[in-house]
């Protein structure tokens, strides 16, 4: 078990310090999702229209 630090700062206050980071990274990650999506898109249109078929 590794022992607390009293001088470490507690996990809210680190992350109240890096707000701005994590809205650019989850802003970053939707944005990749989005271009995957796509990416993907004409491939996905064609299955549907395939599995709609039978």
């Amino acid at each position: 078990k590794i022992p607390k630090n009293p001088l470490a700062p507690s996990i809210t206050s680190l992350i109240y310090k890096n707000m701005d980071r994590w809205k650019r990274v989850r802003q970053r990650w939707r944005e990749a999702a989005q271009r995957q999506q796509q990416r993907y898109g004409p491939s996905l249109r064609l299955l549907r229209i395939i599995y709609e078929r039978q």
